[in-house]
């Protein structure tokens, strides 16, 4: 026998027995599975994370994640809901607060900002602009070559 796992389009999956001695192929048996629980992993190391073998990224939000983009003093995550949490220094994002959040993912607050659509973190790691779904654009982080537009 042979065994088969596919998707489904609702984050499941089937797994299906099939018996390769006949032709056609048919399935002997099917047993549908759903996802109990999703789940990042992260290889490798980072300055701001206390981390430093391989473990499950917990965010502490609800939310799913959709997109994650690491730079060098800070990491930052897309949710599907358009929000966007950061972990590592918030100064390396041109926030007020100091010190380092390390491994404790935050909300990145702005200012009457949509839903954020998408996210790109600078080629050196400095810096990241934000495309609100309205179109708006927002930078945070250290422009050294005139990134930010000045």
């Amino acid at each position: 026998q042979l065994g088969i796992v596919t998707a489904t389009r609702d984050d499941g999956f089937v797994v299906r027995t099939l018996n390769p001695g006949g032709s056609p192929l048919y399935s002997v048996s099917e047993l549908p599975l759903k996802l109990a629980r999703k789940c990042l992993d992260v290889f490798g190391t980072a300055s701001y994370d206390e981390e430093s073998s391989i473990h499950s990224l917990n965010t502490g939000y609800d939310d799913e994640v959709s997109s994650i983009y690491g730079a060098r003093e800070f990491c930052l995550l897309r949710t599907t809901s358009g929000k966007v949490l950061y972990c590592g220094k918030p100064s390396a994002l041109g926030l007020k607060q100091g010190g380092n959040a390390g491994s404790r993912w935050q909300e990145l607050i702005v200012a009457k900002a949509p839903k954020i659509a998408q996210v790109a973190a600078g080629h050196e790691g400095l810096h990241a602009v934000l495309v609100g779904d309205d179109g708006s654009v927002y930078f945070t982080g250290t422009a050294r070559r005139g990134e930010d537009g000045d």
